[in-house]
């Protein structure tokens, strides 16, 4: 395909990452129909006007396709001046291809070239996981960031906490030309930003944020196997924080195991009145609501697929102590305490 293209516009974009190619001539369908890194071929039939070619593009562009080629042989002969405005202040790869091309062969090809890359993407992040593997095992979460870092050729860091977004983001120490309440969002539908040297990958479960990991670089941009690389990361410290937050669950749990004897009667109002100053509870309370929660046999789990059958019992008591964290920091947030 090589001598019967060129590049017209857009070529500060030809390092993107290229997840799939799609044959599009269909103009208003673009956001619903193109995913991020998709290289789109037309034939530019629809484009009846010049704005319609305008709006297609960007379009395009906000669904975060990798580049436009568009054959100008039959019905869109001359590519409009303001696509390749805007292409080029977009860095956004602008491809015109000038001789009848066979759109079906071309992405077959290139698709069985992605899917091939793909393969041996996913070994080489296995080979990775290896070292991650044996790094956590004699080491230190900063040692297998550290380790990732070196692996990648990027700076790797992780900010702890649910409000760390703003700090994350003035310390990677690359230009972002968005807000970070934009970028929360954006993060909150795809569950990571990625924007040229930056990606920001928040970290979460149930609900509850641990933090967000950076991975920004001064020299060359986030390709996608470092986003793939972060991904896997992720989960790790995921993992990690959940099995610190059900061990803290577990103490917390038996250090107020006497809300239970104070519930059947069983204390006096002395020692309840000590156990709660000892609990750092010293306020005077308006009331005291007890609240109840009702969890499903542990059948259900297993029908449910939520997890396989002989693990019931273990992952059932470890999805109560999740639920009662759950429970506890929503109160806590509205100003409640609980025990």
């Amino acid at each position: 395909m090589q001598d019967i293209c060129r590049v017209v516009a857009g070529k500060g974009g030809l390092g993107n990452s290229v997840s799939w190619v799609h044959i599009l001539e269909i103009r208003d369908v673009v956001k619903d129909s193109v995913d991020e890194g998709a290289l789109i071929l037309t034939t530019g039939i629809g484009f009846t006007t010049k704005d319609v070619a305008v709006k297609f593009l960007c379009d395009l562009i906000e669904s975060r396709a990798a580049g436009l080629c568009i054959e100008t042989v039959l019905y869109y002969p001359v590519i409009d001046r303001e696509l390749i405005e805007i292409a080029d202040k977009e860095e956004f790869p602008l491809v015109e291809i000038y001789a009848i091309a066979r759109f079906l062969d071309v992405s077959k090809g290139l698709n069985t070239m992605i899917l091939n890359n793909e393969s041996v993407l996913y070994g080489d992040a296995e080979v990775f996981d290896s070292g991650l593997a044996n790094i956590r095992h004699i080491g230190s979460l900063e040692d297998g960031l550290r380790y990732t870092g070196e692996y990648l050729g990027v700076d790797v860091v992780f900010y702890p906490g649910e409000e760390s977004l703003g700090t994350a983001l003035s310390e990677a120490g690359c230009e972002v030309d968005i807000a970070p309440h934009e970028i929360s969002s954006y993060i909150k539908r795809d569950g990571v930003f990625a924007n040229g040297k930056i990606a920001v990958k928040k970290i979460e479960a149930f609900s509850h944020c641990f933090g967000y990991l950076v991975f920004s670089s001064a020299t060359k941009k986030i390709d996608r196997f470092a986003l793939l690389i972060q991904g896997r990361v992720s989960n790790h410290i995921k993992e990690q924080n959940m099995r610190i937050l059900i061990r803290k669950e577990e103490e917390w749990r038996k250090r107020t195991k006497w809300v239970r004897e104070w519930l059947d009667g069983n204390i006096t109002e002395n020692q309840i009145a000590r156990k709660l100053r000892e609990a750092g509870m010293f306020k005077v309370w308006q009331c005291i609501f007890v609240c109840c929660m009702e969890f499903p046999p542990t059948y259900s789990f297993a029908e449910q697929a939520l997890c396989p059958p002989e693990n019931d019992i273990f992952l059932y008591d470890n999805f109560f102590r999740l639920n009662t964290f759950l429970v506890r920091r929503s109160f806590e947030k509205s100003g409640f305490s609980v025990l």
